[in-house]
């Protein structure tokens, strides 16, 4: 699990649109899919139920409780950053 898909999960969890979240976080469509793709076999859950044409997704029970759990840890490297910094 990378710091990386920890960040990705979130944009896509907060935007709900894979096609968005890539445009927010100036990446790829394809690219996010794989990077949660990859956290989805690692954690061995569905983290997102994926609807229709426009790939609108919801978060899963699962992705949920991994919600909270990731957007500590991404507080968390960002708060050393800006203390690193100070």
């Amino acid at each position: 699990m990378t710091l990386r898909q920890l960040e990705v999960f979130l944009a896509v969890a907060r935007e709900k649109s894979f096609s968005l979240a890539a445009k927010k976080i100036h990446s790829s469509q394809p690219t996010l899919s794989e990077h949660i793709s990859e956290l989805e076999s690692e954690l061995g859950k569905q983290l997102f139920f994926r609807r229709g044409r426009r790939r609108v997704v919801t978060v899963t029970e699962a992705g949920r409780v991994f919600e909270q759990f990731a957007e500590r840890a991404v507080s968390a490297v960002e708060d050393a950053r800006r203390r690193s910094l100070s």
